[in-house]
């Protein structure tokens, strides 16, 4: 595993204690306290290194410096103490264990085999949880000491779980032989002498000094919790000054990634100043976390060649944002694909987050949990791997033996929730945005379809009103009509008159001369010839006006057929212009504007006016603007985020892509032109 000089926003280990400079005076007075203390209190703010002074100071100063001891003789005896570290993490819900059942994971870790073997562990109710004094004095821990780091997660358990942890860890403190053993007593034969020899077991709780009030919670059962009391402040200069130049100075050879290297004079006063100033501008001490996140961004820049061996003056970041630049920049280190699942995973997985109280905290989560709850974003167990190895998160063994992961640092928060406060206020500004479009196209689709409705009512109001002119038409025909029949059949009424006439003349007529009787029925023939004539051409009359009458009926029939058929097909191509466009919108909402512009072309195909086929064009053109948008803040940002920590060469290839689609962009220009400086 590569190792490194400077451990960053994670707090020291064990194993790397020979990098832990700067704390030699706190940790010998933390050191003597505890010898002579049972129960001792570390507190400071944090990010000032407590973890790291007990995990690379206290643990390796007991295993190679006995404590000085007064025993029951009165002579001064070497005792070797064994330190047990316990953790409990933030509780959470059907995930974590409980305090004591922690405590009994921790301890069962360095203890293995009864010290003796008595038939009195035998005895306890195997239905009931063993005590703190049973499990200690069963395996000989004569001479421990219980360390509980962030002690201030303690106070997240319910109630009923921390008056069970405070009633055993006082009767484990302060109680040679419990109430359960002295009920047994008499039975003992050869248990005596073992279970009445006073095991000298020590507590130290390491707590945020802004918790420090909470521990008045366990005053009843440890009545001496806040008398002993040790508080880590920030590093002075010369001790800063030890803790950055003495890991730079040590050889490789000791298996670092990084060569040896040295700070510039300049580089280092420019640093102390600016991290020993308070917000109000007043001097102070120097956070170790924030000095540590400083020198690991030099490491890396050593160890990338962008320093040689001495970092410069010049080589200075902006210390003033170191921790935002920090989080932005370790994210930038990972796929671009892969950031988005990130920062879902570190600011939705593992962030507590009230806005009504505005608490903040870190949780931690196992990680099949995270996997399974982001996996839609795409998460993976080699991208939990990713986080962990960019010291983003940290990973500790729970008691189901998995993982759990969590923020490696309390000092990461307050960045970790102003980025995604940021994002959020961005994601809602697009949102707005989008939604400010969405509307003025809704409403100029709705202008387009009240003017189309209003065409449709014009249209329909002058076909009813042809309808009317037909009706009109087809009755006044057939009035006429009528009057026409009325004609025909007093004409024929007439010619059968003159027709009987004729043949009272013509018998009139044969009384007379044969020459008379001649010309009447020459006279007669053409009177009858007449009125044939006339009654065919009466009908043809009648006849026609009948066929047109009909003609007119069928006609009207027809087109109301027709306008109903044409009424269902417009309809239709509604419902699906509509649904057309209802899906363009979720795809825009969703950023899918390719999608979105697919539905947006085939909703202008079915538009019913050359209004809607404009508000759909001019939507297709907004999606176009929009993607490029997208990808144009994603490059930009990503890049001045690579930029931000001197990582020019990945700057460039985003910053150009940004560039090529926003050409004129004033600060992709200047944030190029610095990188091709460097």
């Amino acid at each position: 595993m590569s190792k490194y000089r400077y451990p960053g926003v994670k707090p020291f280990e064990t194993s790397e204690a020979n990098r832990f400079f700067g704390r030699e005076r706190d940790l010998n007075d933390f050191y003597r306290l505890i010898a002579l203390e049972k129960l001792v209190v570390l507190f400071g703010k944090s990010g000032y290194g407590k973890s790291s002074l007990l995990n690379a100071g206290i643990i390796p100063r007991f295993a190679a410096e006995p404590m000085e001891q007064e025993g029951d003789n009165g002579e001064i005896q070497q005792v070797n103490y064994l330190p047990v570290v316990v953790r409990f993490g933030n509780f959470i819900a059907g995930q974590t264990s409980e305090p004591l059942a922690r405590v009994f994971e921790k301890f069962s870790l360095q203890f293995s085999k009864p010290a003796s073997e008595s038939s009195f562990w035998d005895t306890f109710p195997a239905d009931q949880p063993l005590p703190l004094w049973y499990l200690f004095k069963k395996y000989g821990a004569t001479h421990v000491v219980l360390l509980f780091d962030q002690f201030e997660e303690f106070f997240s358990y319910p109630p009923e779980q921390q008056y069970a942890f405070r009633g055993q860890l006082a009767e484990l403190l302060y109680t040679r032989i419990p109430q359960f053993v002295r009920d047994q007593w008499t039975s003992f034969k050869t248990e005596k002498n073992f279970l009445s020899r006073p095991m000298d077991v020590k507590a130290v709780f390491a707590i945020r000094s802004d918790r420090m009030s909470e521990l008045d919670k366990l005053k009843d059962e440890l009545p001496a919790i806040l008398h002993k009391r040790y508080e880590l402040k920030a590093l002075t200069l010369e001790q800063a000054r030890e803790a950055v130049t003495r890991p730079a100075a040590l050889p490789k050879f000791e298996g670092f990634v990084s060569a040896p290297f040295g700070y510039e004079n300049a580089a280092l006063n420019r640093m102390f100043s600016e991290l020993s100033t308070s917000e109000q501008g007043a001097p102070a001490g120097i956070e170790a976390f924030q000095l540590q996140v400083l020198c690991q961004h030099f490491e890396q820049e050593i160890i990338r060649g962008k320093i040689r061996d001495e970092v410069k003056l010049a080589d200075l970041p902006d210390i003033a944002h170191i921790f935002e630049t920090y989080y932005k920049s370790q994210l930038s280190q990972l796929d671009p694909a892969t950031q988005p699942a990130a920062q879902a995973i570190i600011e939705e997985g593992l962030l507590y987050d009230d806005p009504a109280t505005g608490e903040a905290r870190r949780l931690s989560v196992d990680a099949d949990q995270l996997v399974q709850q982001f996996r839609h974003r795409g998460t993976t167990p080699e991208l939990l791997r990713q986080l962990e190895n960019t010291f983003l998160l940290r990973r500790e063994a729970n008691n189901l033996g998995r993982y759990n992961y969590e923020i490696s640092h309390d000092t990461l928060v307050a960045p970790i929730l102003k980025n995604k406060r940021a994002h959020e206020a961005l994601r809602k500004q697009r949102e707005a945005e989008e939604k400010a479009k969405e509307a003025e196209q809704n409403a100029r689709a709705e202008r387009a379809r009240a003017e189309e409705m209003e065409r449709l009512k014009e249209t329909a109001e002058n076909n009813a009103a042809q309808a009317r002119v037909s009706q009109q038409r087809a009755e006044k025909n057939a009035r006429r009509a009528n009057l026409v029949a009325l004609l025909a059949i007093g004409l024929t009424l007439t010619s059968i008159y003159f027709w009987y006439e004729s043949q009272q003349l013509r018998k009139e007529a044969d009384l007379r001369a044969d020459e008379a009787r001649l010309s009447a029925t020459k006279a007669n023939a053409n009177a009858l010839r007449a009125d044939s004539l006339l009654r065919i051409a009466e009908a043809a009359r009648t006849s026609d006006s009948l066929s047109t009458l009909k003609a007119e009926r069928s006609a009207d029939k027809a087109q109301a057929a027709l306008a109903q058929q044409l009424l269902a097909e417009a309809k239709a191509r509604k419902d699906q212009f509509d649904r057309y466009r209802s899906e363009a919108q979720n795809f825009r909402s969703q950023k899918r504007y390719t999608d979105a512009i697919n539905a947006y072309r085939n909703a202008r195909q079915l538009a019913a006016s050359q209004a809607e086929k404009d508000v759909l064009e001019s939507a297709i053109r907004q999606c176009q603007i929009d993607e490029k948008d997208d990808l144009f803040q994603r490059s930009r940002d990503i890049g001045l985020s690579m930029k931000a920590v001197n990582d020019c060469v990945g700057a460039l290839r985003y910053l150009r892509k940004a560039l090529e689609i926003r050409p004129n962009d004033k600060t992709v220009k200047d944030a190029i032109a610095e990188c091709e400086k460097k």
